[in-house]
């Protein structure tokens, strides 16, 4: 093999070693805070009475349980009306008795002018006569034109009509509340027989198996925030004062594309959350820290093109 061949080899070979030759460094992440991953206010959708709260603080609640129920007898009774109006303009859409009446009249109206102008041929009418029964038949064939307008307007109707049910239905479905997710009843606003307004909170549930620890990362002087997703992180998470901290080991799920003023990168990692005694032991509020294992390697910098 030529000479220059071996030392182009032997460059590439050195270069492969430079970039896999790692660097390793800790990240400490202080004053960290614990969020549920899932927190929602439950608010009126529109103002009414609440006829039931049918969930509790502190209570268990499935996705899609109704948990809230406003007053349903206006909005019912709208939907009723609706529906019957909806039925008469239905009716009233597929009736094409005017358009079938139209023609006939337009059928005789025509005959009568072809006998009109044999008549006047026979001198046995006058001109005006004639003229008085071709104008009759003209208005006859466009009464026919007026019987198809009316119809497509009563079709219109019937779909605007069609369109004000469905409207009527989604009104009675704003008042009955469900839950948006399975999780717990945080806290409860309003009890049954309050008058609630349209946007103001009834009640705020959270889905309490999974949570994220989130804080901002500091040190990243002689690092890329790029590196920091997916690394390895060990949080622990203080849930008592006179009690060690509880460990878990997870991965970085965010970085924010977001550097602050004063370097630091907002980071989080998902945690799934535990039982003990029947209690579940993470909740939000609980303060941490994060450890960011970080592994770089030399000279793997990103490259303008």
């Amino acid at each position: 093999m030529p000479s220059q061949f071996i030392a182009a080899y032997a460059l590439v070979g050195f270069l492969a070693g430079a970039t896999v030759t790692q660097d390793s460094k800790d990240l400490i992440v202080e004053n960290a805070g614990v969020y549920y991953e899932k927190k929602v206010d439950i608010s009126a959708p529109a103002s009414g009475l609440i006829s039931e709260v049918a969930v509790e603080e502190g209570q268990a609640i499935s996705k899609d349980e109704v948990i809230v129920q406003l007053d349903q007898r206006i909005t019912k009774a709208e939907l009723e009306v609706a529906k019957q109006e909806a039925d008469a303009a239905e009716k009233q859409a597929n009736d094409e008795s005017n358009i079938l009446y139209a023609n006939k009249v337009s059928e005789v109206a025509s005959a009568e002018y072809e006998n009109f102008v044999d008549l006047l041929r026979k001198s046995a009418t006058s001109a005006s006569e004639l003229r008085r029964k071709k104008l009759e038949a003209e208005k006859s064939k466009l009464s026919i034109r007026v019987a198809e307008l009316e119809r497509e307007k009563n079709i219109a109707t019937a779909l605007v009509t069609k369109e004000k049910v469905k409207a009527a239905e989604v009104q009675l479905a704003l008042r009955q509340i469900k839950a948006p997710f399975n999780g717990l009843v945080a806290r409860s606003y309003l009890e049954q027989d309050a008058w609630a307004k349209e946007g103001e909170r009834i009640l705020t549930v959270v889905a309490v198996e999974e949570l994220k620890v989130e804080g901002n990362a500091r040190g990243l002087e002689k690092l890329s925030p790029h590196v920091l997703f997916g690394a390895p992180v060990t949080i622990e998470i203080q849930v008592a004062k006179e009690m060690p901290p509880v460990v878990i080991e997870g991965t970085i799920g965010f970085v924010s594309p977001i550097v602050e003023a004063d370097g630091s990168v907002r980071v989080w990692s998902k945690i799934s959350n535990q039982q003990l005694n029947g209690q579940w032991l993470f909740r939000e509020g609980m303060t941490a820290s994060m450890k960011i294992q970080v592994v770089t390697p030399k000279g793997n910098q990103p490259v303008s093109k």
